[in-house]
C-alpha cells in the first residue's frame, strides 16, 4: 500500500515543486530552470523513496505542494492554541471568556458522544452539526445565541485551519436559525412610576436608577458624571458621547432634577461622592489595590486622579464571591483594620439581609487574611487589568503563579496533613 502511495507521490512531485521552467527550449534561461527543476524533481524523489510511513509520504507531497507540512492540534489543546493565533488587536475579556466556554462545550461533547477523535482535523461536518443540535436540545438556546455558538466555533476552526491541518472548515455546513424579531415597548408612565416606587428608599439604588432611566445611561456612565457636565440653570447635562467624543446634550426632566437637587449640588466633583473617596484618597498618595470579580466604575490609573489605584480580576477555575476589606498596613497585623463577609457592601446586603461585613480582631487570623490578599495581588497566570480607558487587558505573566491553584494545592494538604494526625 505504501509502496503505491509513494508511486503515485512521484508521478505527482512535478507539478507540485515550487520550481518552475522558464524561457523558450534553446535559450540559456530556459535550460538553466530546467535544469534547477530536475535537480527539485530528484531531491524530493531521494527524499520519498526511503523507508516511511504513509503518514510520512503524505506530509512529503503536502509540504512539496504547499510548502510546509500538515499541522495537528489535539482538541484538548483548542483553547489555547486560538489564544496563540497572531492578531492586530487582542480579543477582550468577555470576548476570551466566550470562546473558552464555547470550545469547552464542544471538545467535552466529542469526548463524551465521539471518543476517538482527538484532532481537530478528524472532526467533520456531521459532528459539527450533532453538537448544536445538542446545544440546541440542552440549553434551549434562542437564535441569536444559536448563531453566536456557531460563528465562534466557525471561526475557531478558520482561524486554525493552518495549524490543525483542516481542508474543509466543519462548522461551515452547519446552517444559522433566522433570528426571533422582538419589539420592546417603551416604558409607560405607570412602568417608571413601579420601578421608581421599588427603589424609593434605596438611598444608593434609586439616584442611579432615576439617572439612567431619565438619560437612557448605562450604569457605568451613571457612576461617572461629574457636577461639571451638570447645568440645572439651563436644565442640560453635557457628556461626550461614547463611540465619537462628541458632545451631546441631554435634557434634565422633573424627576430627575429633583433627585439632582436632593444630591446636594457642587461646583466639582462626581454627582454620586461615594466613589470619590477612592480618588480622593489617591490624589492623597494612598496606594489602593482592588480585586474585584467584574463590574467597576472606577477609572484607574488616570493621572492627577486615580495614579495609584489598580483594579484586577482573576478569571481562573473558581468564582469567588468571599471580601476582604484591609485598610492601613499591609505587612503588621496590629496597625491593619481588616474586614470580612460574604455579601455586596450594598443597602439590600446590609440593612434587609442578615448577611454583613465584620471586623477581625484576632492577629493570628489577621495575618492570615494578609497572607491571602498578597497571593491574590501575585497572581499573573488568570489575571486581567482593568486600563484607564475602562478596557481589561490580560496580565502578562512573568511568574506564571496561579493563585487558584495554590489555594486549592494547600486546601489539600492540609486536610491530607489532619487525616494524618
Amino acid at each position: 500500500m505504501v509502496t503505491g502511495i509513494v508511486l503515485g507521490v512521484l508521478a505527482l512531485l512535478a507539478v507540485f515543486i515550487a520550481v518552475k521552467v522558464a524561457g523558450k527550449p534553446g535559450e540559456k534561461k530556459y535550460e538553466d530552470s530546467r535544469a534547477d527543476a530536475i535537480k527539485e524533481l530528484e531531491d524530493r524523489r531521494k527524499e520519498i523513496e526511503g523507508p516511511k510511513s504513509a503518514e510520512e509520504v503524505v506530509q512529503a507531497l503536502h509540504k512539496a505542494k504547499f510548502g510546509h507540512r500538515v499541522g495537528r492540534v489535539l482538541l484538548k489543546d483548542m483553547f489555547t492554541a486560538w489564544e496563540a493565533v497572531p492578531r492586530k488587536h487582542s480579543p477582550q475579556k468577555s470576548q476570551l471568556d466566550h470562546v473558552r466556554r464555547a470550545i469547552k462545550r464542544f471538545t467535552s461533547f466529542c469526548a463524551e458522544k465521539y471518543p476517538l477523535i482527538h484532532e481537530m482535523a478528524g472532526v467533520d461536518g456531521l459532528t459539527a452539526k450533532a453538537f448544536m443540535r445538542a446545544e440546541l436540545a440542552e440549553r434551549k438556546l434562542a437564535p441569536k445565541t444559536y448563531n453566536l455558538t456557531l460563528t465562534t466555533l466557525r471561526g475557531a476552526f478558520e482561524s486554525l485551519r493552518h495549524e490543525a491541518g483542516i481542508l474543509n472548515n466543519p462548522f461551515k455546513s452547519v446552517p444559522r436559525r433566522a433570528p426571533d424579531t422582538i419589539h420592546h415597548a417603551p416604558y409607560t408612565r405607570e412602568d417608571i412610576d413601579a420601578i421608581l416606587s421599588a427603589v424609593a428608599t434605596d438611598e444608593i439604588a434609586r439616584p442611579l436608577i432615576t439617572l439612567g432611566l431619565y438619560t437612557a445611561l448605562r450604569r457605568g456612565d451613571c457612576c461617572t458624571i461629574r457636577w461639571e457636565q451638570v447645568d440645572l440653570a439651563t436644565g442640560f447635562i453635557c457628556l461626550p458621547t461614547g463611540k465619537t467624543g462628541e458632545p451631546v446634550e441631554i435634557p434634565i426632566f422633573p424627576p430627575l432634577l429633583a433627585e439632582l437637587k436632593r444630591a446636594a449640588p457642587a461646583k466639582h466633583g462626581p454627582i454620586y461622592p461615594e466613589i470619590d473617596a477612592l480618588y480622593r484618597a489617591s490624589q492623597a498618595g494612598v496606594p489602593i489595590d482592588l480585586s474585584i470579580r467584574g463590574m467597576c466604575c472606577l477609572r484607574p490609573g488616570i493621572p492627577g486622579l486615580s495614579d495609584t489605584i489598580t483594579v484586577r480580576s482573576i478569571v481562573g477555575e473558581f468564582l469567588e464571591h468571599s471580601r476582604i476589606y484591609a485598610f492601613g498596613s499591609r505587612t503588621s497585623p496590629d496597625e491593619a483594620r481588616i474586614f470580612i463577609g460574604s455579601a455586596d457592601p450594598m443597602e439590600r446586603n446590609l440593612d434587609r439581609r442578615i448577611e454583613a461585613i465584620t471586623p477581625i480582631y484576632d492577629n493570628h487570623l489577621k495575618e492570615r487574611l494578609l497572607s491571602l490578599l498578597d497571593e491574590t495581588f501575585k497572581d499573573d497566570t488568570n489575571t486581567w487589568i482593568l486600563g484607564p480607558d475602562r478596557r481589561w487587558r490580560r496580565l502578562t505573566a512573568t511568574t506564571n503563579f496561579n493563585v487558584q491553584s495554590f489555594l486549592k494545592e494547600e486546601a489539600l494538604s492540609a486536610a491530607r496533613n489532619s487525616k494524618e494526625r
